[in-house]
């Protein structure tokens, strides 16, 4: 057996009323059976990447079992986890234990946090049933009346900057931090795991719901309520982080800073380009899209449309029928609608008999088209790994010998309804030779490849990659949704998403105080207190990229802006003060007339409507946005244009050149008028976004040039595990964090009966 090489300054003891932990010694002594001198070294510590000022996750060739503590169960279970990962995903051997490698979380300097997930083994859910685990050293501190960051190993350079966070976040009424913060959790001490601080949340490291799935389940007041067990409801494709070592991975940042700045928070952002990550394929979704667009028109619509492109074969086959049918007399009116009806009868019947096969051929290209598309969608660095049923149980698994899958087709299938099938292709075993086989024999033909069909009961899971994932929250606040449904309202693929925003809040405050305590490259810069610049300098671009989209959020702003955009001006606006308002006479009024009367029927006005549309549309493309008065509003400003340029002698060249010159305008003063409209939402957005980042308490240096990672684990393990790891914290029960997620209370014994005694009578 190797020694586990991994030593610790000696620090002060923990706090009063901690279990007292044995040092490690600094020179491990040879165990029995172990490498003495002038024998060969024993096994060196496997190489995990880790960043120097922020060591978490180190592997030992030593077997570190330790059931007495959480942190020991904890490394049990991980290591189990991630060496049985290997198997399983061997492309990707840099995350997972090789051989009989085990997890030593290393004491690195106090306030060094190590983010550890756990999740319920091979599972697919929306449940908050996973857990997000936090270790650290806890720094020393001296308590009085204030509450002191005091560490020989902390950075005195940074402390000053910490210090005063950790007094902002104890003086915040309006959102109190945790219990003995900053240094929340649980004491876990043994003499093997040493002393730790340990706090659980619950999370789900699933996708979340497809928002646009159905909800058809009700709750006891008849509001809408996700199924929980209903996987359908997932979203087509996204993946899911796969279980590994994630070294240097993710920074204080922000969610959705890019994708919708509007909604932006404060969060723990990815920042490789991608990570290992599971796919879910429901292959009934797939199948059911295909058959609609087999069976989308009616065979007579199609059949009329190809008949219109044979326009020349139609005449040469309605001339070959009437010349089959010359026969038929044609003296009489009615003689001749008989015969006409009867070339169309035969028309008709040999155009479904000769164009059923292309109608035939276009529906089954229709429904190769999607199935084609959800190959494609599968890219050429995913594998495949096994079926499901609808359940999550497994059907197939593609790792066992012989059943490997080499590539997915497209295929003709006349048993189908939409005559075409989707199916896997297995590779072939190794030819074996036979003795018996005489040398310059002819070669016999190897057997064609075995193919599985895929059904619409099937779920393709496959290995491929995520990008883009974080850890965030699943709504803003206690309230609402979350409160009402636990379901994960705020999901993105392979993210880390917290059940509780407060919960959230809380990890994020650890992971803010760990930054500041230990970013080696911290300036005063990063000290300053953030203002609207930065905040502009960070999402500035895609705020203003975002709200010029017309997302339907801002619809109702729009409306107004247009309104005040291209009202006419009044009276008061238009004239001199003091100064009557000049009457309308009668010829005025005649020649006003004449000119709208000369202008609508004009070969330029319906063009110059169609104009009008364009030109809308085209800055405002979100059928959100569309208000009918605001929009006659609009049309009438530019046909007032038209107007106004125009007399009752105009001629057609004169309006067509009014009416261009009309919708130039009006596309000049449209675009004006969105980009103020965009301008005010811009100005709005970036204060409500300072105001919360200021609350977040994010820095300057958290808009993407902070170098200060974060190490995230996470393994797999069964449901049982998991609840012992957190029997062994005895604070917190997972996933009953709340009176209305906790067991029914037990039925109060039945009172024992009092016999009534009778009175005597009288």
């Amino acid at each position: 057996m190797a020694v586990k090489a991994v030593t610790k300054k000696t620090r002060a003891p923990p706090k009063q009323g901690a279990p007292q932990a044995k040092p490690a010694a600094t020179e491990p002594q040879p165990q029995p059976g172990e490498a003495q001198a002038g024998q060969a070294d024993p096994p060196k510590k496997a190489a995990v990447p880790t960043v120097t000022e922020n060591e978490a996750h180190h592997a030992t060739l030593q077997e570190t079992k330790c059931s007495d503590c959480v942190v020991g169960l904890l490394k049990q279970y991980t290591s189990e986890s991630l060496r049985a990962q290997k198997k399983l995903d061997p492309t990707n051997q840099k995350y997972h234990l090789q051989d009989n490698e085990e997890i030593e979380f290393l004491r690195a300097k106090p306030l060094t946090l190590q983010f550890v997930g756990l999740r319920r083994e091979r599972s697919i859910s929306n449940k908050f049933d996973d857990l997000l685990i936090v270790l650290y050293d806890p720094a020393l501190l001296k308590e009085g009346e204030k509450t002191v960051l005091e560490d020989p190993e902390l950075r005195p350079e940074n402390l000053a900057n910490a210090q005063g966070f950790v007094d902002k976040i104890l003086s915040d009424k309006d959102r109190p931090p945790l219990k003995n913060w900053p240094l929340p959790g649980t004491d876990v001490s043994c003499l093997q795991c040493m002393h730790w601080r340990v706090l659980t949340f619950p999370i789900t490291t699933e996708p979340g719901y497809d928002p646009k799935a159905p909800h058809t389940k009700k709750d006891a007041q008849g509001k809408q309520l996700p199924n929980f067990d209903d996987l359908s409801l997932l979203p087509d494709e996204v993946g899911a982080v796969a279980p590994g070592i994630y070294n240097n991975s993710y920074r204080v940042g922000l969610h959705l800073g890019a994708r919708k700045p509007p909604n932006s928070f404060a969060a723990l952002q990815l920042i490789l380009d991608s990570i290992p990550a599971r796919r879910r394929y429901p292959i009934g979704r797939f199948l059911k899209r295909a058959e609609s667009a087999f069976n989308k028109g009616t065979d007579d619509d199609i059949r009329k449309a190809l008949i219109r492109k044979d326009a020349k074969a139609q005449k040469e086959l309605i001339a070959s029928i009437q010349e089959e049918f010359k026969e038929m007399k044609r003296g009489t009116k009615a003689e001749k609608a008989a015969f006409d009806k009867a070339v169309k009868k035969e028309l008709d019947t040999r155009n479904r008999e000769s164009y059923a096969p292309k109608l035939l051929e276009l529906r089954t290209n229709a429904a190769k088209a999607v199935l084609n598309a959800l190959k494609a969608r599968i890219g050429g660095n995913e594998r495949y790994i096994r079926l499901e049923a609808p359940s999550g149980a497994e059907t197939q698994d593609f790792d066992k010998e012989g059943n490997q899958v080499s590539s997915m087709e497209v295929a003709d299938d006349d048993t189908s309804p939409i005559r075409v099938c989707v199916r896997l292709v297995f590779k072939s075993p190794p030819p074996t030779s036979s003795p018996s086989t005489a040398v310059g024999a002819s070669a016999t033909t190897p057997p064609p490849p075995r193919t599985l069909t895929l059904t619409k009961d099937d779920v393709l899971v496959t290995f491929g990659t995520a990008a883009g994932t974080n850890m965030h929250r699943s709504a803003r606040e206690e309230g609402g949704a979350w409160g009402k449904n636990r379901e994960v309202n705020n999901w993105s693929e392979g993210c880390q998403v917290f059940r509780s925003p407060n919960d959230f809040r809380h990890f994020m405050r650890m992971a803010m105080l760990s930054k500041r305590v230990h970013c080696p490259s911290r300036t005063d810069k990063c000290c300053a207190k953030l203002t609207v610049e930065d905040v502009e300098k960070g999402i500035g671009a895609n705020m203003t990229a975002y709200i010029s989209g017309c997302p339907d959020e801002f619809a109702k702003s729009a409306e107004p802006a247009l309104r005040t955009g291209f009202s006419p001006p009044t009276s008061a606006e238009t004239s001199a003060p003091n100064e009557p308002k000049a009457a309308a006479t009668p010829d005025s009024k005649r020649l006003r007339e004449a000119v709208e009367k000369l202008f609508a029927e004009s070969k330029s006005h319906q063009e110059f409507t169609s104009q009008v549309e364009k030109a809308y549309w085209k800055q405002f493309p979100s059928e959100k946005y569309y208000n009918k008065n605001t929009y006659s509003l609009l049309q009438n400003y530019a046909r007032e244009k038209v107007l106004s340029a125009l007399s009752d002698k105009s001629t057609e060249e004169d309006i067509k050149k009014a009416a261009d010159a009309s919708i130039e305008e009006f596309t000049k003063k449209l675009i004006e008028t969105k980009d103020a409209w965009v301008k005010s939402n811009y100005a709005r957005e970036i204060e409500d976004r300072y105001e919360e980042y200021l609350v977040d308490g994010l820095e300057p240096c958290d808009f993407g040039t902070c170098g200060f990672k974060f190490d995230y684990m996470l393994a797999e393990t069964t449901r049982t595990n998991m609840e012992a790891f957190v029997s062994k914290l005895g604070d917190r029960d997972w996933n009953s964090l709340y009176p209305q997620d906790a067991s029914p209370p037990a039925p109060k014994p039945p009172k024992p009966a009092v016999p009534r005694v009778k009175s005597p009578a009288k």
